[in-house]
């Protein structure tokens, strides 16, 4: 009875692990990740059918009740074997083990992966709903607003023709004033004409009053020459007088003899008298001459200063009416100018007032587009509500699928899908084997799921993420609920690679070299992280004479092997962990400015009750250690066509035998 109802026990087990399998391509798991064609249907069956029967066959035989009770427990942990050794049964059974524990986290790994996605599809989803929603009311808006719109441009039309009147008046004016300002023009030539005229005739009366002044200047000078001859006149009738006077003193003298002689003596002073009085009166009329003379010549004076002032007021005015007929001619090109843009304006406010009838007639149509478009959308908005509902059903039974996958006990590790990664999981994975006789499986997830899948317990721990910078947000968003134990393996970087033989040590060398390195720097494509920031470094260290050759990882590593097989200096971009360090000896140049990003170090971490729940493996995640220049070397070897397990167990080996792990 008690072999009966274990029979029944381990076909239910069995069965469970059926129904699970099943499940998780009933909700739909995608192709591309492998889970969802026929193949991998019935392969899953098959699987399933063979564990129901070889466990049947076992309990109803009544032998090897431990692999019954393990199997009942879902306990797949354990490795070891027996002292005796296995039977062909137990071998095919064991392996089958290992087959679902295989699969199991294979169908962990697909599962947190298309959680994974369904967290991004839902996320995408209530965007894409929440902006629905928006452009529903945008789009009702633009439906309401349409009707006022029209009645706006209606507004707008009446608006514009009337301005274009306004236009057309303006037109009229400035033509009126552009004849006023060419009549101006006309008015402004004449007055000038009429001011050369007055200066010429100023001129001339300049040139009179000087004549005049000149004439008046000699006719003082011969006043003056008659003065001095009257002068000398006055001084010959003194001296007449005077002998006169003397002839009449001696004809007294001479008595009767002297009487003719005295006569004559006396006529000849009448005669000086009378001379001397019209010396006097010529005198008088000469000086009175002199002072008209004087006056005449400082009228004259005057005259022609007031004429010079004159004239010089003429030069002001004939500037004057220049500058003026200069301003006038500017002003009419001006308005010659507006009257070209009031034409232009005319032209446009028509063109315009077309446009707007046009846009009438669009915005009545648009109306009621919008409308139809308001119902199309908000049927989108309920059609992504809906699809945001089952993707979190889906979500829902991932998680449910993620929770029942977790409940099978074997040491879960997750890791990324780059060989580095893998074979740091195998060669854990073969450790736990060797130390503490358990069975692990890694599970392949996105960089993301590594914090969380730890944090969650959907896995015991990982060896992957780079740490502290490039997983420091993650690492935040999820400390709390997991266990950071620390580096496992530092001299993760990105950078300028070389061959050792290249004798400079600094990106900020190269500068100096551009010729050396055939003025080319090789990098994978610029998409990537370390292709867009290889544009960065040139610019920052001033490379001027380099160019960055961008293509494949297979191109790349191409370009390097030619040049390192004839010692060619070359500069490519890389990273490691990476298999060509393995492949060559090869060494970063120093990024003294960090463009390419610090050194980093792949951390350990492991769930909160780990320690709790099985001190032994806690240790033995804690001590887990490699050497990086050892990893490439294993990574080569699985370039080379060496699988993943047996590079690890040879790293692994190594490592034991080198003291590196006790």
């Amino acid at each position: 009875m008690k072999m009966k109802n274990r029979y029944k026990l381990t076909a239910l087990y069995a069965s469970v692990v059926c129904v699970l399998l099943n499940a998780l391509l009933f909700f739909g798991v995608p192709e591309v990740i492998g889970m969802g064609s026929i193949s991998s249907f019935i392969a899953i069956q098959g699987l399933c059918c063979l564990s129901i029967s070889l466990a049947v066959k076992n309990m109803a035989a009544g032998n090897h009740s431990s692999f019954a009770d393990k199997l009942q427990q879902f306990d797949f942990m354990t490795d070891s074997r027996p002292a005796g050794g296995l039977d062909e049964t137990e071998v095919k059974f064991l392996s089958i083990i290992s087959k679902l524990r295989k699969l199991s986290a294979d169908i962990l790994s697909t599962s947190i992966t298309v959680r994974c996605s369904g967290d991004l599809l839902y996320e995408d989803t209530r965007s894409i709903e929440e902006s629905s929603k928006q452009v529903t009311a945008a789009v009702s808006e633009l439906a309401e607003g349409n009707t006022h719109i029209a009645e706006m441009v209606q507004q707008a039309a009446g608006d514009i023709s009337r301005t274009n009147e306004f236009i057309r008046a303006i037109d009229e004016d400035v033509t009126g004033i552009k004849n006023k300002m060419e009549s101006a023009i006309y008015t402004v030539e004449e007055g000038n004409r009429a001011v050369q005229i007055q200066k010429k005739n100023i001129t001339d009366t300049v040139q009179k009053f000087g004549e005049i002044q000149s004439t008046v200047l000699n006719l003082n000078k011969v006043s003056t020459e008659i003065g001095e001859i009257i002068n000398a006149i006055s001084g010959i009738s003194e001296q007449t007088n005077l002998l006169s006077l003397n002839a009449a003193i001696e004809a007294a003298r001479a008595g009767e003899a002297g009487k003719g002689f005295a006569v004559v003596a006396d006529e000849i002073r009448k005669l000086s008298d009378n001379t001397k009085r019209s010396t006097v009166e010529i005198r008088e009329l000469i000086d009175k001459i002199t002072g008209e003379v004087s006056a005449i010549v400082a009228v004259v004076e005057d005259g022609s200063s007031s004429i010079f002032a004159q004239n010089v007021s003429v030069e002001q005015t004939e500037k004057a009416f220049g500058n003026i007929s200069s301003m006038v001619e500017a002003i009419l090109g001006e308005i010659n100018n507006i009257s070209g843009k009031t034409g232009n304006l005319t032209d446009y406010s028509k063109n315009l007032n077309d446009a707007i009838e046009s846009i009438s007639a669009v915005t009545e149509q648009t109306s009621a587009e919008a409308q139809e478009a308001n119902a199309s959308v908000s049927g989108q908005a309920f059609s992504l509500g809906l699809i945001n509902e089952r993707v979190l059903e889906f979500s829902s039974k991932i998680s449910s699928i993620t929770e029942e996958m977790g409940k099978f006990k074997y040491v879960k590790v997750a890791h990324r899908e780059y060989d580095d990664s893998i074979i740091q999981f195998q060669v854990f994975k073969e450790l736990v084997r060797r130390r503490l006789g358990y069975s692990a499986e890694g599970v392949q997830v996105p960089a993301v799921e590594l914090f969380k899948a730890v944090a969650d317990g959907s896995v015991d721990g990982t060896f992957a993420p780079w740490l502290p910078v490039s997983g420091e947000a993650f690492l935040k968003k999820y400390e709390k609920d997991l266990e950071n134990i620390g580096p496992n393996m530092y001299g993760c970087r990105y950078g300028f690679v070389v061959p050792k033989y290249v004798t400079i040590d600094g990106i900020k060398d190269m500068k100096n070299h551009p010729k050396e390195f055939a003025g080319k720097i090789y990098s994978i494509e610029r998409k990537t992280f370390i292709g867009a920031m290889a544009v960065d470094t040139v610019k920052q260290y001033g490379l001027d004479g380099f160019s960055i050759d961008f293509g494949n990882e297979d191109s790349m590593v191409e370009a390097l092997d030619k040049c390192y097989k004839s010692k060619q200096w070359i500069a490519i971009t890389g990273w490691q962990p990476h298999w060509k360090f393995g492949a060559y000896e090869l060494k970063f140049l120093e990024d003294p400015l960090e463009v390419l990003g610090k050194e980093e170090y792949t951390g350990t971490l492991v769930r909160k009750s780990l320690v709790t729940d099985n001190p032994g493996l806690y240790s033995l995640f804690k001590e887990f250690k490699l050497d990086v220049a050892a990893l490439n070397t294993a990574v080569s070897k699985v370039r080379n066509g060496m699988s993943h397990e047996n590079a690890a167990r040879e790293l692994l080996d190594s490592m034991e035998k080198d003291q590196r792990i006790q």
